[in-house]
Parts: C-alpha cells; structure tokens; sequence
C-alpha cells in the first residue's frame, strides 16, 4: 500500500520560455535521482515522488517536493495493482503529466501506470526492450545485431536443441532482474537442469546464453527526437559479473578517442537505439568484445541514467550531468525550442572503486590533486580522476594507488 506523508510546500520557480512546468510523478525504488528533482524543479515542475518505506530516512531534497509517499510491500517486488489503485487515487485530485523512473527497478512501474492513467511515455510493450533481456536480445536479432546465441526457459525441447548446438559454459540469466549476482554460469548438462528445475514456476523468467568470455564494454548516449545528441564509451576492469560475485577492486574508464573501437562502439551504439526505438532520455547499453572472435556483441540495453558511477565518470570527462541533462528533455517544447545538448569537454575519466576494511584510513591514503569525486562507503573507497589524455589518466592511477 502507499502510506501518505504530510504535504510539502512548494517553492516556485520563473521558467525560460524553452520548458514548461509540468506536473511529475517520480519512482525510486532506490535512494537516487537527487540532480534530476532539483533540475526538473528549477525547472518550475511540481514534483510527486513515490519511494520505498526502507528510503524513509534518507535525505530526500524535500524542499523540492511538493509530497513524498512510501510503499511498504514488505517484499522484493512491489505489487504493481495496489501501486495502481494507490495512484489512481491520488491521480482523483492531482493531474500528472508525465510519469518518470529513476532506476532500472522501475521501469516496469512506471509503463504499468501510464498505461492504466494513459500518460504519454515509454508504454509496456516499448519498454521490454529497455528492461527484458529476452525481448532486446529478439529485438537486436530481427534487426540484424550480433547477440550471443541464447534460448527462454520455456520449452524443454527447444533448450535440448540449443544445448546440443551451443557448446559450454552458458549463462542462466533473469530476464528483469538488473543484478549480476543472480547470473549463473554452467558447464554441464546436470548443472544447467538442476538450476532451471530449482526455479520451479518461475523458469520462463529466464534466458540461457553462451558464456562468451572477453571485455565489457558501455555506451551511455543522451538521445532526443531519436538522434544521438551525446554518446560516451566506457570500459570495464573486468566483467561486471565477476565484480559483483567475487568482489575486489572495480575500475571503469573512458577510453582513448578516437581510436577503432570507440568508432565501431559509436556505431553499434546508434544500431541499437534505432532498434530499441528510443525516442528521448538517457540510454546505456552494454556489450562484450569477444576474446575468441573479435566481435563485439550486444548484451542488454537500458533506457536511464546506468549505476557503477557513470553519472559523476561523465560528469567528470565531459562536464554533462546526465540526470539534470534527462530533466531538460522531460520538459521541453519541441514546438518552441527543442532540446539541445551542450557541448561536451574532451577530458578523460576513471572511475575507481576500492574494497576496504576500514574506509576512513583508505581513504585518507588517497589523496591526488586529478580526483575530483569521492565517496566513502561503509565498505568502500570510490574516487573518480579526471585527466587530459588517456596516458596521463593511466599514470594517474597508478599514483593513486600506489598509496595503498
């Protein structure tokens, strides 16, 4: 259910003729999204925020808000009709004019209620291709974009001919889930069976892949009226599955300009959003450069700002904020003047994220005038440096840590 909190008062704001002030209601199932609701009110919106009752004490820039609502399901999952008919009743004396998620967990909220209030946006079928791994990789398929071969976990004579066909390690993945640690990689015929039958009813909520080993790599693009306004490609220290389930230090970086990848990257990238059909807001989509072929293959797309840092690595490289950038777009006219993206820097940028046992003292041992973000998590030190050449930005590094 939705608990309602005391109203907010709003402040006002003097909009430029550009946007218009429309009234929001925003989803985060996690505590994010903060630039993108003090951009959106600046820009003169009204802005309804719904989040789960664990973020209660989290320090929401209420002053934004004109109210803030909880929702306590005391499960994973929320449950999509009673959020519906607690919107609904709401919606009885609030007109919203867009519905917007700030995480990947709440894509399929947000589709869910623009269908039923018929708000525009991304509906339910557009938005499987931003959060279903099985209804993307169809997708990039009819359109001619290499995928690793994969089969749903439905038919068992069609996961037969795949595995008969396909050669191990392969991959069982959730096909919404947004979270590496529930991947897992198989090598044999009892392990692939044994998992598939431990999932019980919830076997068609999953894919099998080949595993193909090789290099991540991460496009993230500011995308308006279907063209590419911005696009930046990162690369992973190694794979995010492997950072996730085993821990250990995580870099992810910009890479050299102008080189071939970056130019085949750019390409795939705008492939794929053409695909996807996006037609506004901040994508991200991820790919692997295979070590046994060269080939980069495309492994999921998501249509919002993506974890790991990304945010502050291309705020750092680029000067672009990508929430407050996503803020602009949601409230501009086309009709008056449509959206443009500023001009972006030319730096390079490193995220570094580093485990520790004892954060404070790690961090006081890192210390570089190139850093220009830091957060110091319960378990975690993670920086971003900034640079002007890519070689630099790798001597950088290893100065940094060398205080260790």
């Amino acid at each position: 259910m939705i608990v309602y909190s005391a109203q907010i008062e709003l402040n006002c704001y003097r909009v430029t003729p550009t946007y218009r002030p429309l009234t929001l209601l925003c989803i985060a199932s996690h505590f994010k999204g903060l630039d993108f609701l003090q951009e959106a009110h600046h820009l003169g919106c009204t802005i309804y925020l719904i989040t789960d009752v664990a973020n209660r004490e989290k320090p929401w820039p209420r002053e934004f808000l004109a109210d803030i609502f909880f929702v306590d399901e005391r499960e994973d999952t929320w449950n999509i009709p009673n959020l519906i008919k607690g919107v609904s009743y709401l919606a009885r004396s609030v007109h919203f004019d867009k519905i917007v998620p700030l995480d990947d967990y709440d894509v399929e909220k947000a589709s869910a209620l623009r269908e039923h209030l018929r708000v525009s946006g991304m509906g339910e079928t557009r938005m499987r291709y931003f959060r279903d791994k099985l209804a993307m990789r169809d997708k990039a398929e009819e359109d001619d974009i290499l995928v690793p071969e994969y089969v749903h976990v439905l038919n068992y004579e069609r996961i037969k001919a795949f595995t008969s066909i396909v050669t191990p390690p392969w991959i069982l993945k959730p096909r919404f889930k947004d979270a590496s640690d529930k991947y897992k990689k198989m090598s044999n015929q009892k392990e692939l069976w044994d998992s598939i039958l431990d999932l019980g009813d919830d076997q068609s909520l999953y894919l099998i892949e080949r595993f193909i080993p090789g290099e991540i790599y991460q496009v993230d693009s500011i995308v308006y009226d279907h063209e590419v306004q911005f696009a930046g490609v990162h690369k992973y220290s190694r794979p995010v599955m492997d950072i996730v389930q085993n821990g250990g230090m995580m870099s992810l970086s910009t890479i050299k300009k102008g080189s071939k990848i970056e130019k085949d990257l750019l390409k795939l990238n705008k492939q794929i959003i053409d695909s996807m059909g996006l037609k506004y807001g901040v994508s991200s989509n991820e790919f692997i450069h295979s070590a046994q072929d060269g080939k980069f293959y495309f492994i999921q797309s998501s249509g919002k700002v993506s974890g790991h840092y990304i945010a502050e690595l291309v705020e750092a490289a680029n000067g672009l904020n990508l929430w407050r950038e996503w803020a602009k777009m949601e409230m501009a006219q086309p009709q008056e003047s449509a959206y443009q993206c500023p001009k972006p820097e030319t730096n390079q940028a490193r995220v570094v994220r580093i485990p520790t046992e004892n954060p404070p003292l790690c961090s006081s041992r890192i210390q570089h005038q190139s850093i220009v973000w830091r957060q110091v998590s319960h378990n975690h030190v993670t920086v971003v440096i900034k640079a002007k050449s890519f070689e630099e930005l790798e001597m950088i590094e290893k100065e940094v840590l060398a205080g260790l």
